[in-house]
């Protein structure tokens, strides 16, 4: 296992450089990150199965701390379940990515190089087992976001939406430092499994308050989501797909992370985070209704995802606070049931709009009628994704939403 993942790393590394060389550039870059990611996804089933998987990377870097074992990667069946997922989508959307860049008439020079960058930090932070490595993760994949955005800085709009992006990228990057800080100083450790052994009391719920609402920033829950519609709209192509069912997946699984390590929080802090769930889920759809642009009523379709998706984590937290291991149970299945269905459809909506946006050069609903018959196998893709997230049967999103209403 430990060469399966090795491979993926490596094969995503050799994308980035493919990526940054113009000899390079076209479908190459894409197709190697389709290789490595197929690889991590393997490796995720493998590890959701309960197989061991583990990569010391700390000699990489120099000599270690001693007792720290600093830079270590591993998989546990969270990790597995996450990279299973996230890099089970990437595979089919990076094989879309290459044949966009292939009939791409001119050659973005960055791209190649950010979208594998932004899929090494996705799986860096999933498999993180120290506050030092799951950081570096992390702020590569804020880097990856701001030159997603600004490959096309020329364009209106595009400079200002990479500049925004990074603003808030840097807040939740900032929060989960502040937030790991505490716990490291408690725990005398910088492994995330030693975060578990930290006391109750205020320095342990103001880390766990710090680390949700970091994780609350990249995930674009309100009132955080001001940078996520100008980032899918400034983003060419099938990278918003890479964004939405991929990237953003590490935001509900640093929710899920930390659950796992420091357990219930405060009773007003899931409460907050339901009304914040539900909020969101309200506002997102209430701006996605009114939008005439394609990619921002799909963005804002995303941030009427995350809230579903945290109030299930909120209801999870809900049954932990009054000991109910079936809520736990309940909330937990509609979360992460409603987690694969934004990645399946918003993976399935983005890569169909690219396509649309490529073979019709329009993204406007207006100009967009009809347009269907020039690209019918993209067209029936949007069908399909809209369906899927509409929650009528027999797609994912009528399960998932089944469960989360059945949750409580």
């Amino acid at each position: 296992m430990n060469g399966l993942f090795a491979a993926g790393l490596i094969l995503l590394a050799l994308a980035a450089v493919a990526g940054r060389f113009q000899r390079f550039q076209g479908p190459w870059p894409y197709l190697l990150g389709a290789a490595g990611s197929a690889c991590l996804a393997v490796l995720g089933g493998f590890a959701l199965a309960g197989r061991s998987v583990q990569l010391d990377v700390a000699g990489w870097l120099g000599d270690p701390v001693p007792g720290q074992q600093a830079a270590a990667l591993g998989a546990d069946r969270l990790s597995g379940l996450f990279l299973a997922l996230s890099f089970g989508a990437a595979v089919p959307v990076s094989v879309a990515f290459a044949s966009w860049a292939a009939r791409a008439q001119s050659t973005r020079r960055w791209l190649g190089a950010s979208y594998a960058l932004a899929l090494g930090a996705v799986a860096v932070v999933m498999t993180a087992r120290d506050a030092f490595t799951a950081l570096f993760g992390w702020e590569t994949l804020t880097l990856a976001f701001y030159l997603l955005a600004g490959t096309e800085r020329n364009k209106p709009g595009r400079a200002a939406a990479a500049q925004v992006t990074f603003a808030f990228g840097k807040a939740s990057g900032a929060a989960l430092l502040a937030g790991l800080l505490l716990l490291a100083t408690r725990s005398h450790s910088i492994m995330l499994a030693s975060f578990a052994h930290v006391p109750g009391g205020a320095a342990r719920t103001t880390a766990e308050v710090l680390l949700l609402g970091g994780f609350a920033v990249k995930a674009g829950l309100v009132p955080f989501q001001v940078w996520l519609p100008r980032w899918y709209a400034a983003a060419p192509g099938p990278a918003r797909a890479i964004m939405a069912g991929v990237c953003v997946n590490v935001a509900f699984y640093g929710m899920w992370r930390t659950f796992a390590l420091l357990g219930r929080p405060p009773g007003w802090l899931t409460g907050g985070l339901l009304v914040l769930g539900a909020s969101s889920a309200l506002l997102g759809i209430a701006h996605a209704a009114v939008q005439n642009r394609l990619s921002r009523v799909i963005a804002y379709s995303s941030i009427e995802n995350t809230g579903l998706i945290v109030v299930g984590f909120g209801v999870a937290l809900t049954g932990a606070g009054i000991g109910d291991r079936r809520l736990v149970a309940a909330g937990l299945l509609a979360a992460t049931l409603q987690v694969v269905t934004h990645t399946l459809a918003k993976s399935l909506l983005f890569t169909s709009s690219a396509g649309i946006e490529a073979a019709t050069g329009a993204d406007d609903l207006e100009e967009l009628r009809g347009r269907a018959r020039r690209t019918p196998w993209s067209g029936f893709g949007l069908a399909v994704g809209s369906l899927t997230l509409a929650g009528l049967p027999p797609t994912a999103g009528f399960v998932s939403e089944w469960f989360l209403l059945e949750s409580p």
